[in-house]
């Protein structure tokens, strides 16, 4: 297989003089595109569309008044692989907006600008029944036209040649980027409308599963909401407290936030519960760092950082795969199939996520608590570590000035409700089968990727 290639000046592209636009797997694919093009046919996306390619725009005033009209706010962690994480979203007030900022249903979002070129290339669909939105200056914005299934159009993106399209127009200075006239240069299949409509329902059935994953989740926390009867927390209007020195040496702080009457009248509401309340460690160990990154010199492994969890559906998405040595030093949590990880830092406590099978052996951040239970199960586990009742703990209980961050030591004050065991067996079922269509998803958009390259195969060979 060529490692390099020579590329004459006549045949040079778009004035682009960088060597990675010339790899020799992108110019194979470019010998590739003349033979779809003889087979099935195939244009340029320019050709596909209603509008030009465009990008969201970040307003310079963004702040948020009483009486505003919100809208949702999505940027380029938002953008998953074929699914859009709304609840992570910012929100923009709507009069510093136009009309033209508001992405119409079924339009194609994809990542353009990225750390890496793992994140540039990510695509998603607007859906009528997803929120106003509008995004900023990293996503770009594809409206199809007629020619054009939009659904088919994003499962072709995430495959693998519509990908290197993506990947080889893309320029890698301080940052991967790609502009919106480079989106407009991809290439794409010019399959039969009603092959296009099959894969393309193939993803609409994948969002649908998506729907109910979400779904379920929310089901199994307003279960638990409506047993423990904690959402808010009624402080009775109190704007100050008045705390012992005993008390304030009991809790091992003096500083006037941890006493916040809003944290103590979540406690009580804990203490009142009418089956009882126990500690966290009651019902789960924390696992201390176990894995040492000098020690796995010379091997790859499956890295799992904070952007990576679901604070939805409390899965993890994904993991980053590199040598130990390129590991930062954080790096120190190797976990096991039902462990919860939570993150401890201050202004993220709501990223918590089950460790399925998939991700057995995977090394996670320092910045995560690993949970381990032992007297309810991991699905149970999930949902009382992500309900405001622990949050709100979890928070009191941060220390530290510039990044808070919830000491391990400080867990062993973290108290929760003893929940029966028929609402504890509910809201695990609720969970399993969340995560059931959350595979089912994955399995739907993996087969219509996959279908869009068996096409192209069987095209190209007749």
């Amino acid at each position: 297989m060529a490692t390099f290639s020579a590329v004459s000046l006549s045949n040079i592209e778009y004035v682009r003089l960088d060597a990675d636009f010339y790899r020799p797997h992108y110019l194979e694919d470019a010998k590739l595109w003349q033979r779809i093009g003889d087979k099935i046919g195939a244009v340029r996306l320019s050709h596909l569309i209603t509008t030009p390619v465009r990008t969201g725009r970040t307003p310079s005033e963004r702040r948020l008044l009483i009486d505003d009209v919100q809208v949702t706010f999505v940027k380029t962690d938002g953008v998953r692989e074929g699914t859009i994480n709304f609840e992570s979203a910012g929100i923009l007030p709507n009069r510093v907006l136009n009309r033209s900022d508001i992405i119409d249903p079924d339009s194609v979002v994809m990542t353009i600008i990225g750390a890496t070129p793992d994140i540039v290339g990510r695509a998603a669909i607007i859906r009528a029944n997803n929120p106003v939105y509008v995004t900023n200056q990293n996503v770009a914005v594809i409206k199809t036209n007629d020619k054009c299934d939009p659904y088919f159009l994003l499962a072709y993106l995430q495959a693998k040649l519509g990908r290197n399209q993506v990947w080889r127009h893309s320029r890698r200075t301080g940052q991967v980027n790609l502009n919106c006239r480079e989106v407009e240069r991809l290439m794409v299949p010019l399959f039969k409308p009603e092959i296009q409509r099959q894969i393309g329902n193939q993803i609409r059935r994948a969002l649908a599963a998506a729907d109910d994953a979400v779904r379920l989740v929310h089901d199994a926390q307003g279960l638990l909401e409506d047993e423990i009867g904690i959402i808010g927390g009624d402080d009775g209007g109190l704007v100050f407290s008045c705390a012992t020195a005993s008390t304030a040496f009991d809790a091992g702080r003096i500083d006037a936030e941890y006493f916040n009457p809003h944290f103590s009248a979540v406690r009580q509401q804990v203490f009142d519960f009418k089956h009882g309340f126990t500690s966290l460690y009651s019902i789960c160990r924390s696992i201390r760092p176990n894995f040492d990154p000098k020690a796995a010199s010379g091997t790859t492994q499956r890295y799992i950082e904070l952007s990576n969890l679901n604070s939805v559906l409390g899965t993890v998405d994904g993991y980053m795969v590199c040598p130990s040595e390129e590991f930062p030093s954080r790096a120190r949590r190797r976990v096991s199939a039902g462990d919860v990880l939570i993150s401890s830092v201050a202004g993220s406590l709501d990223r918590a996520a089950m460790v399925s099978e998939s991700e057995v052996g995977c090394i996670a951040s320092t910045g995560f608590f690993q949970l381990r239970p032992v007297q309810v199960s991991s699905e149970f586990l999930l949902i009382l570590t992500k309900s405001y009742m622990i949050r709100t703990q979890m928070m009191q209980e941060a220390t530290g000035g510039i990044l808070s961050a919830v000491p391990e030591s400080r867990l062993r004050r973290i108290m929760v409700p003893k929940v029966p065991q028929d609402i504890q067996d509910l809201i695990t079922s609720h969970v399993r089968e969340s995560y059931a269509k959350r595979d089912e998803t994955r399995q739907l958009l993996e087969q219509a990727k996959a279908r869009v390259e068996q096409l192209i195969e069987e095209a190209v060979a007749a």
